[in-house]
């Protein structure tokens, strides 16, 4: 045995010991680098990055703080990830959304993310991964020595350039197809949530659940970043809805007929345009100025629904005269700027003075969401309910604003106002799209 591989094996050996003394959930980035060296700039820059990206993803989903830690040695770099015990999500689901962290990352084929449980043990799903020389199953092409070190070695390099390559010019575009995949998982593993999909239950959704909504996501997500990489040739509604159109065939063909995120599709997609114009505008997100092209670009949208009588939201226009999500982006999204974000940022986790506890944020989510319910008018809730059920459900969720903290009382008004939704079919499905966007503008 030669220095280098003494010195990658006694890396290893230190990393087992870092493992051992971190408690709670840990998961461990690295790159899946075959032969030698393990470690070179271009390795490590993107490495890094990776990681950047699961923090990103793990952090936004779960609502707790990550504390990382990196290191860089013989055997090439990885990043240690623990989250602190109780965060309320078991390390199975970690690994869940490790796995679709993968597969919508450009070179999930190259990541390595293992899940340790808080005793330590590596959470394995079953899932085996593709190799990145041919695409097949990797276990069968490692067993079979199908491919030799150097042909591994030259597809890694190659995958690697191409991802630097449109990196250097795409960068934005798949920061916001990540953050918008974040806000959209973090939407749905949200739990309890009022007459929803959450990560445990189908709410009074009968035909839909957790992995059909991930399912959705993944499949629609590609479409935020072409409307990020478009956003400067987008002038007008009409062409923002051309490439809405093709998320939702990508959207129906994935749950084979169900509407899962159509809604999600139009308010997020031009949240995820204004944003992309903001930051070639500023080099950052300006929110009066997300909110102000929001307006813009769909001004008169609500005239609309006096013709969309085949639609949930122009029967209930029609009706009732409510404008749903269609007034919400004509106004320039209120109940998020406005009302959402004041909840979630109010709700943002503490560290207690023994620095040894966090505060969880899912409650900030759920606050969020509530001040929401309280601000918009929801026309999923009034076409399946009535516009007396919008009325009640308002006034719930007014009435958990009210307590200026989220304690006890909160959370027990708060599991009334979903036993409420459960028992009256009343589904708060436009609020929830509204969180999903009030959790991709925090990101930033």
């Amino acid at each position: 045995m030669n220095q280098l591989e003494l010195d990658i094996l006694k890396a290893r050996e230190s990393r087992q010991e870092i493992l051992g003394g971190s408690d709670g959930i840990k998961v461990i980035t690295s790159l899946n680098v075959p032969g030698k060296p393990k470690i070179n700039e271009n390795i490590n820059n993107i490495a890094r990055d990776v990681t950047e990206d699961v923090l990103l993803f793990l952090e936004g989903v779960l609502a707790v703080e990550g504390f990382l830690y990196q290191v860089e040695d013989a055997a090439g770099y990885y990043a240690l990830i623990s989250f602190r015990e109780d965060i309320g999500f078991d390390a199975r689901f970690v690994k869940e959304l490790c796995e679709i962290l993968e597969k919508f990352h450009p070179i999930g084929r190259l990541i390595d993310l293992d899940v340790y449980d808080e005793l330590g043990d590596r959470v394995s799903s079953g899932r085996v991964k593709s190799c990145f020389v041919c695409g097949e199953n990797a276990k069968l092409c490692i067993r079979g020595q199908k491919h030799t070190v150097e042909e591994a070695r030259m597809a890694f390099d190659e995958l690697l350039l191409e991802y630097l390559e449109k990196a250097e010019e795409e960068g934005l575009a798949d920061y916001l197809a990540l953050s918008a995949l974040t806000a959209m998982i973090a939407e749905v593993a949200l739990d309890p949530k009022p007459g929803l999909v959450t990560r445990k239950v189908v709410g009074i959704h009968k035909d839909m659940n957790f992995d059909l909504f991930v399912k959705s996501a993944l499949a629609i997500v590609p479409g935020f970043r072409i409307i990020a990489l478009k956003a400067t040739e987008i002038e007008n509604l009409y062409q923002f809805r051309e490439i809405g159109l093709q998320m939702e065939l990508w959207m129906f063909n994935a749950t084979k007929g169900i509407n899962t995120h159509k809604g999600m599709i139009f308010v997020l997609g031009l949240v995820v345009w204004a944003v992309a114009l903001s930051f070639e505008e500023y080099s950052d997100l300006d929110r009066d100025f997300v909110s102000e092209s929001i307006k813009q670009i769909t001004k008169g949208v609500t005239n609309e629904l006096k013709y969309s009588l085949d639609t949930h939201g122009g029967q209930v226009f029609n009706k009732y005269r409510l404008t749903g999500v269609r007034g919400e982006v004509e106004a320039g999204l209120p109940s998020v700027f406005e009302h959402g974000f004041e909840q979630l940022f109010r709700h943002l986790p503490i560290v207690l003075e023994d620095e040894e506890e966090v505060a969880p944020y899912s409650e900030a989510y759920k606050a969020a969401l509530v001040a929401i319910i309280a601000n918009s008018e929801d026309t999923n809730v009034v076409y399946r309910s009535g516009l007396e059920s919008l009325g009640l459900l308002q006034n719930k969720a007014k009435e958990i604003l009210e307590i200026d903290v989220w304690d006890y009382e909160a959370e027990k008004k708060y599991g009334e106002l979903c036993l409420f939704c459960e028992e009256n079919n009343v589904s708060c499905g436009g609020a929830a799209d509204l969180l999903a966007v009030a959790i991709f503008l925090s990101l930033f």
